[in-house]
């Protein structure tokens, strides 16, 4: 019990010494330092405003604020998470493993109560930029990766609050994900993948997840790496065992060194073999040989002399010129199949 009281008065003591610390920052005379006058009220409100979340309420980033109870209320609606994929870049697809490697961009935003504040009080202050690690943020995280990076350490990655305690939280992820082959449409193959958003911490009842698409910037959101490109990117809500999630599929097809390379080949292979069976039925002039008498040709003499004099025809020339025109198709062809 001793030990409980001690603990408290070492919080009191400690929370006391933050706010004086608080006060005393907020207390600068900017305008001393060479601090234009609007610059300076804007420290000064900036910095009142964040004691005021991160001090004063004793805000605790590893608090969830997320309602929940044996009787679900419905007038108090669920905590709602938008996730929008705002960037995505195609690094490397291994096609024998089935394996994409991608970089992209996601957003987090959802509603906060506890970070909400009177802009009024603040001189107008609408919003406020803090590192991510100051705040609580859902653990909606890709479950269907190999591998998962975040790609820039915690000091680069800042959260918006908004006065209406909306939150914005925006991370750079390298990712793994598998990918399954498409060969329906041979010889143009694609790979079907996707990215699973879920939170499995807690069910459908008390959350509320939903997806978007590139609503960030207007240009440069989707790059290729020159032999794959990305395809029809879709977003769509799943509930998977009692848990909602948000789904990203698309498709990346490989893009050929020639334009329609394939049914080029095809095209071509058909019309050479088709010339190739009309000239061996063509007939041809032979001219008059003097028999040997005395000498009776044989069933495979007969054939032999047909395919010597066939081979030193007019037709057997065109015929060797077409088909290494149709080996030369299926060496291009497979030279850009993997």
């Amino acid at each position: 019990m001793e030990f409980k009281g001690l603990l408290h008065i070492l919080y009191l003591i400690t929370l006391q010494y933050a706010c004086c610390y608080a006060e005393n920052l907020a207390g600068v005379n900017w305008t001393e330092i060479g601090v234009a006058d609007d610059y300076a009220n804007f420290l000064t409100k900036n910095q009142e405003l964040y004691n005021e979340l991160f001090v004063a309420r004793g805000y605790r980033n590893d608090l969830a604020p997320i309602y929940f109870r044996g009787n679900q209320n419905d007038s108090i609606p669920k905590f709602d998470v938008l996730i929008s994929l705002q960037f995505i870049q195609l690094l490397g697809m291994n096609a024998q493993s089935q394996m994409a490697s991608i970089s992209m961009e996601i957003d987090y935003d959802y509603k906060d109560a506890r970070l909400a504040w009177n802009p009024e009080n603040y001189d107008g202050l609408e919003r406020i930029n803090v590192q991510s690690t100051s705040i609580w943020i859902p653990a909606n995280g890709i479950s269907n990766a190999q591998t998962l990076e975040v790609v820039y350490p915690d000091q680069f990655n800042t959260a918006t609050i908004y006065a209406n305690g909306t939150v914005s939280v925006s991370l750079q992820y390298y990712a793994e994900t598998r990918c399954v082959m498409n060969v329906k449409d041979f010889p143009f193959d694609e790979q079907l993948c996707s990215i699973d958003m879920f939170n499995n911490a807690y069910d459908y009842q008390s959350i509320k997840q939903s997806g978007a698409l590139f609503t960030k910037y207007k240009e440069g959101t989707i790059y290729d790496n020159g032999e794959w490109s990305f395809q029809n990117i879709t977003v769509w809500y799943e509930l998977f065992n009692g848990t909602g999630g948000v789904k990203y599929d698309f498709a990346i097809p490989r893009n050929t060194t020639f334009p329609l390379l394939g049914w080029f080949v095809i095209i071509d292979v058909g019309l050479v073999s088709l010339a190739c069976v009309v000239l061996v039925t063509l007939p041809f002039e032979e001219g008059p040989k003097p028999e040997k008498p005395g000498i009776e040709r044989s069933g495979v003499s007969l054939w032999m002399s047909v395919i010597v004099s066939w081979v030193y025809s007019r037709h057997f020339f065109i015929f060797f010129i077409f088909q290494v025109a149709n080996l030369a198709n299926f060496v291009v062809f497979f030279a850009h199949w993997d």
